[in-house]
């Protein structure tokens, strides 16, 4: 019976991996830990992701690699953002001849593919991915810098069984998937909020938050809604301050009183799609890798701010969801791969994975800290980054510098 452990380090990353043991076998043996680090999931967070418990011990680095030595476990699954992976796997008593089999994956939409997300990689076994697209041009991607890199396609775990369409509620509410890193200005994010203001008064708007006041998040948010609403409100008097509800827990929570479904790009549309939601994404800050949405091309969900403002919610193109995470389970390819890595591990043949570092040296350092010391390590390094700044614009500057 393989025995599996499972390390993650925030609240994206803890579903995705969460749900991925729950994917394994019954009867396989599985344990979740959390490594302390400064985005590590609140217990508000883990009982969202966990379904109720936030029971999941957290270790520091130096603890997880000895559970890994001590305990050898068959699988290793590292749910975790890159940079941590890339701090696990460069210890060479987890790349030993011993070592496990080595698997990761990505939470949510990842396309485009990129040379990072592979770099930070390229020393696992087996890198799950969620859509025939991902596979495609992830494997693409590496045929030449990681060719011993197997990508598994998996249905992604935490998407509902499809719903249907005539038993949606009709509450009004209109889930609006915030998400971190876009769109990125504080100007964008305010027009998001006034197109959901201005949405007839039969709609509810509902900001669905993925931390609320002190929790942290896999990408770091530095305008939040809430906050620019509240902005808002103070400057513009017309506005009603409980025009829109700010809400944290799950998603799953979130659209099972949904009428309908708008996001600028989050992998809950995904959910909306599986639940049968009508959905728009927005296109209004543009359609490419920065905003995070390519993936929608094709998909007939893309439109304005003027279609959110006019509730035009629709469902996507039948001949986008096959490519696109909504392929026949069938298909999938994950497990079996994992099944035949075991086999090998078992007969003492699992590839050697030599060590690469990836970015500049500093960064690796400001990795390395942020895990020795998960709550002070990021104040000094953002203190250090803003003398350093100061220190630029003071220096003189060279003749022909």
């Amino acid at each position: 019976m393989p025995r599996v452990l499972a390390v993650t380090d925030s609240d994206s990353y803890l579903k995705w991996t969460a749900a991925t043991l729950a994917a394994m076998p019954s009867e396989w043996d599985t344990e979740l830990v959390v490594i302390a680090n400064p985005v590590a999931p609140s217990p508000g967070q883990r009982t969202a992701a966990l379904g109720g418990t936030t029971a999941v011990p957290e270790l520091r680095l130096a603890a997880v690699i000895d559970k890994i030595v001590a305990e050898r476990p068959d699988v290793l699954l590292l749910g975790t953002t890159g940079p941590v992976l890339h701090m696990i796997t460069k210890h060479t008593d987890v790349r030993g001849p011993d070592r496990p089999v080595i698997m990761t994956g990505l939470p949510g939409i990842s396309i485009p593919a990129t040379e990072r997300a592979i770099g930070f990689r390229r020393m696992c076994d087996l890198f799950v991915l969620h859509s025939v697209r991902e596979v495609t041009d992830f494997a693409a991607l590496a045929a030449e810098d990681a060719p011993q890199l197997r990508f598994g396609l998996a249905t992604l775990p935490f998407l509902p069984p499809a719903g249907d369409a005539a038993d949606r509620p009709s509450t009004g509410e209109v889930i609006f998937a915030a998400q971190a890193k876009v769109p990125a200005r504080p100007d964008q994010r305010r027009a998001v909020l006034r197109a959901l203001a201005a949405m007839g008064p039969e709609w509810q708007p509902v900001v669905k938050v993925r931390a609320v006041a002190g929790e942290k998040q896999t990408h770091a948010e530095e305008y939040a809604y809430d906050e620019l609403w509240r902005e808002l409100c103070a400057e513009d008097d017309s506005l009603d301050p409980d025009r829109i509800t700010f809400r944290g827990g799950s998603m799953a929570d979130a659209l099972a009183g949904a009428a309908a479904f708008v996001t600028v790009s989050s992998t809950a549309a995904l959910e909306a799609i599986a639940d049968r939601v009508p959905a728009l994404v927005i296109s209004e800050f543009g359609v490419n890798a920065e905003m995070i949405n390519i993936v929608f091309n094709g998909s007939g969900l893309l439109g304005s701010l003027d279609r959110l403002t006019a509730a035009e919610f629709t469902h996507p193109a039948p001949t986008w969801l096959h490519e696109n995470y909504f392929h026949e389970p069938a298909i999938n390819s994950w497990l079996d791969q994992l099944q035949e890595l075991l086999t090998q591990r078992a007969e003492g043949a699992l590839p050697s994975h030599p060590y690469e570092p990836m970015g500049h040296p500093l960064t690796r350092v400001r990795h390395w800290t942020r895990l020795r010391f998960p709550r002070t390590a990021p104040v000094v390094w953002d203190a250090a980054v803003k003398v350093g700044r100061r220190v630029k614009r003071l220096r003189p500057r060279q003749n022909g510098g």
